[in-house]
């Protein structure tokens, strides 16, 4: 019975996750659809585990673990766009700094 609910969760997850895309309402390469079918997809391969249906439990593991990559490639893509905005935003301040003339050593400290 838990297992059922729990594989319900996961196919009502996916299927909306797929239709918000498809009506445009949801980016497929956004971090909260990705996370929605990684969910979906783990919730039911547990349903499909508790059935002995394999074939189902590998192709939803297999699909949790695209989601998973997907995942970590946005968040490596996230964080290299911080860090790239952080680095322009202090050559910045830098460059306004030096334009007043302080010396090398006090526009570190004014940043």
């Amino acid at each position: 019975m838990v297992a059922t609910s729990v594989g319900w969760v996961g196919a009502v997850g996916t299927v909306t996750a797929y239709a918000l895309v498809s009506r445009r309402r949801l980016d497929a390469n956004s971090m909260r659809f990705q996370t929605i079918n990684v969910m979906g997809a783990g919730l039911l391969a547990v349903s499909a585990m508790s059935a002995s249906n394999w074939p189902s439990m590998v192709s939803n593991l297999v699909w949790a673990a695209v989601g998973v990559h997907a995942l970590v490639q946005a968040r490596h893509a996230l964080r290299a766009a911080v860090a790239e905005r952080w680095r322009a935003l202090r050559a910045r301040r830098t460059s306004v700094h030096s334009t007043r003339g302080l010396p090398d050593d006090e526009v570190l400290l004014a940043a």
